[in-house]
C-alpha cells in the first residue's frame, strides 16, 4: 500500500516489519492466532502454501466449501487490515477476531439463505474463534 500512497508506512503496524502479503495475510503476530484456530477448527496445518493455493488434490463439494471458506477468512483479514491502514486505526488480535466472526456469521446466514450450503461451516467456524 506504500507504493501507491506515501503517507502509509511499508511497515506492519503491530510487528514492525515491512508488511509484503505473506506477512499480512499469514505471518502478522494478530493474524497467526488466527489461522491456528482455523487449523485447529478444520484438524489441518494450515501453511502459506494452503492459504495460497486451497486444496488443490481432489475437487468435490467439501473441498470447494473448504477453499471458499479459507479465501472468505483471507479476504476478511486483507479487508480489516487494509481499513486500519487507511483510516490510521489501531489494530488488535481482539478486534480482528471479533470482526472475522461477524463476518463469518453474516456470511453463513446468506448462504443458508440462497441454498449455497448445506452444512453451518461458516457459523462453526465463527463459534470456534
Amino acid at each position: 500500500m506504500s507504493k501507491w500512497n506515501k503517507d502509509v508506512s511499508p511497515l506492519c503496524e503491530i510487528c514492525k516489519t515491512e508488511e509484503d502479503t505473506r506477512h499480512l495475510l499469514y505471518e502478522c503476530k494478530i493474524v497467526k492466532p488466527i489461522w491456528q484456530k482455523v487449523g485447529s477448527f478444520l484438524n489441518v496445518d494450515i501453511a502459506w502454501k494452503l492459504i495460497v493455493l486451497g486444496f488443490y488434490h481432489e475437487t468435490n463439494e467439501k473441498t470447494r466449501t473448504l477453499n471458499n471458506l479459507l479465501a472468505f477468512i483471507t479476504f476478511v483479514l486483507y479487508k480489516y487490515k487494509m481499513k486500519c491502514r487507511v483510516k490510521n486505526e489501531s489494530m488488535s488480535e481482539k478486534t480482528l477476531r471479533q470482526r472475522l466472526k461477524c463476518e463469518l456469521f453474516t456470511e453463513n446466514a446468506v448462504l443458508r439463505n440462497i441454498n449455497q450450503i448445506k452444512y453451518d461451516i461458516y457459523y462453526k467456524m465463527g463459534e470456534s474463534l
